[in-house]
């Protein structure tokens, strides 16, 4: 009877096989037996050395021919360290360690063990199992780390930003502090040139009074020295009781201007102290947005211009049609716009053709107007009129802010200061604002929206850091929201359903985000959108048109849509 040894021996080579390969009739050789063999005889006269069966060759060659897994395991088998004849046949469930036959019979006789197949599956199924759940727990690793990554890459393009402001701060400061020194120069120079004109006079005067005096000293001296004794005596008297009296004297001393102003440059103590330069700077801090629970997402429709320096500062959507008007231009009501109707898909339909300036409202009605410091056009017009307005015209001018959607009201601002809520009376494409509905105690206003419900009205006025939210039946603010950080500038309001509840949503333009807010008593946040949506950066348009859909302006010109999913 053969013996394991011989069972894994080759019959070419007598040794040990090394990559065992069947061969069609079974018969188990080394791979380069195999590759030796084909090269002696050739592969058309392949015979089994041991049966003399003939067979072909695959495809591909001897390494192709079928392996004989039923061999490999016995070539290199784990054997017993005590009983070196004897390979591993059990586990020992008490001491956790693979045992062979003699071991199980005499040191663990007594102990629990298994097949040690059976333990080794076992152990593979628990191994698979560990890897499904490292395979979790690096997702969540993943996950986190992809959010570390993005927020480093958002942080350090944020930091970057951030330093071009600064330094266009810091050239800002630079400029008005040079700007304010030729001003402070000129007005040093026509300074002195008032005080050096009556001070020549008065020095002419007193060189006029000085040569009449050295010339009273000049004769007195003469006289003293040479003079014959009738002049001297006419002489005396004359410097007495003539032009050498007291009285003569005392004129020429007399009425002399007095010389104590001098021009100097007068501030306060904090002028020049760094916390007032700090903080015409501004200032570094950390906004941490809470998230909102709601599920939105948020895309780019509409890129105005590829000018990152202008702002857009209003948009709407028309009622019936779908289009989005938007008004984009440079900060300030100063600077140069344009108004622009673009399909909601983003391609562009017209352009005004002439640039705006001053403050303007875009309402979506049918047909649609357009407000600029209180000059109204029609959206037919719209592209053809002259936007063009007076400064001086403009700064005493009446302006309204519209409501945002269908416009149902209009928050008039009266040249005391104080506003009244009217609602709109359509007539055509014009609107009248006759009826009024409540007063509003709020200044300057410079954005505005009214509930669906008509029952409140947010208003954000010029410069302030808050929002006021009015009852239609009180002037006064009956709930004011502050934001929840340490700075917070709102530039736009709108009311917008999120779900089955409508909510105060506000661009916050220093922190990237808009709040969400819970119109309740105290205005509670909710949380925030955009905190990690790269896209909006500077919000200061919102409108929410009937399809459900909020319109976000931005700097850049880009317009985006935000949608519940």
């Amino acid at each position: 009877m053969a013996s394991a040894e011989e069972d894994l021996q080759c019959g070419l080579c007598l040794n040990t096989y090394k990559s065992p390969k069947f061969l069609p009739c079974h018969h188990t050789y080394c791979e380069g037996c195999i590759t030796d063999l084909v090269k002696n005889t050739g592969d058309r006269r392949l015979k089994c050395p041991k049966c003399r069966q003939k067979f072909k060759l695959p495809t591909g060659g001897v390494s192709k021919l079928q392996t004989n897994f039923y061999i490999l395991p016995l070539l290199n088998p784990e054997r017993c360290t005590l009983h070196r004849t004897e390979t591993f046949r059990f586990y020992c469930t008490d001491c956790k360690i693979a045992i062979c036959r003699d071991c199980k019979l005499t040191k663990h006789d007594k102990h629990e063990a298994q097949d040690l197949g059976t333990a080794v599956n076992e152990a593979k199924e628990g191994l698979k199992d560990c890897q499904r759940r490292f395979g979790a727990r690096k997702k969540v690793l993943e996950k986190q780390k992809g959010q570390i990554e993005e927020k480093l890459s958002f942080s350090a393009e944020t930091c970057k930003a951030l330093e071009g402001l600064i330094n266009a701060r810091v050239e800002q400061v630079s400029a008005l502090a040079r700007e304010c020194g030729d001003e402070l120069l000129t007005e040093l120079r026509t300074t002195f040139e008032g005080v050096r004109g009556p001070l020549q006079r008065d020095e002419r005067d007193v060189q006029d009074r000085l040569a009449a005096l050295r010339g009273l000293q000049q004769e007195v001296t003469q006289g003293l020295e040479g003079a014959t004794s009738q002049t001297l005596l006419a002489l005396s008297a004359d410097m007495r009781t003539g032009r050498g009296s007291d009285q003569q004297l005392r004129g020429l001393t007399s009425d002399l201007p007095a010389h104590s102003d001098r021009p100097v440059l007068r501030c306060d103590d904090n002028s020049l102290k760094r916390d007032v330069i700090r903080q015409c700077l501004g200032h570094v801090h950390l906004f941490q947005p809470i998230p909102l629970q709601q599920s939105v997402t948020i895309r780019e429709m509409i890129r105005c211009c590829e000018n990152n320096q202008l702002y857009v500062h209003a948009v709407c959507v028309e009622s019936c049609f779908s289009y989005v008007y938007v008004a984009y231009g440079a900060s300030g009501t100063a600077g140069e716009g344009w108004v622009v109707k673009h399909w909601q898909s983003g391609q562009l339909m017209y352009k005004s053709s002439r640039t705006i300036r001053g403050r303007v409202c875009l309402a979506g009605l049918n047909g649609g107007w357009v407000r600029v410091e209180g000059k109204e056009f029609p959206a037919k017009g719209l592209f053809s009129e002259s936007f063009s307005s007076d400064g001086n015209e403009s700064a005493q001018r009446k302006y309204d802010v519209y409501n945002k959607g269908d416009a149902r009201f209009v928050l008039r601002v009266h040249e005391s200061g104080m506003c009244d809520l009217r609602s709109v009376t359509i007539s055509g494409c014009r609107a009248t604002t006759d009826v009024k509905v409540c007063d509003v105690s709020a200044k300057s206003p410079i954005a505005m929206d009214v509930s669906k419900d008509g029952q409140l009205v947010a208003v954000l006025e010029e410069g302030q850091d808050h929002v006021m939210l009015y009852r239609h039946d009180n002037s006064e603010p009956h709930s004011i929201y502050r934001g929840q950080a340490e700075a917070f500038r709102p530039l736009d309001v709108c009311f917008y359903f999120i779900g089955e509840d409508e909510r105060l949503v506000i661009a916050d333009w220093l922190n990237d985000v808009l709040h969400v807010v819970e119109v309740g008593k105290n205005c509670k946040l909710i949380g925030h959108v955009g905190g990690e949506c790269p896209v909006l950066v500077k919000p200061t348009a919102l409108c929410a048109d009937r399809e459900g859909r909020m319109w976000i302006g931005c700097q850049g010109g880009h317009v985006l849509a935000l949608s519940q999913q």
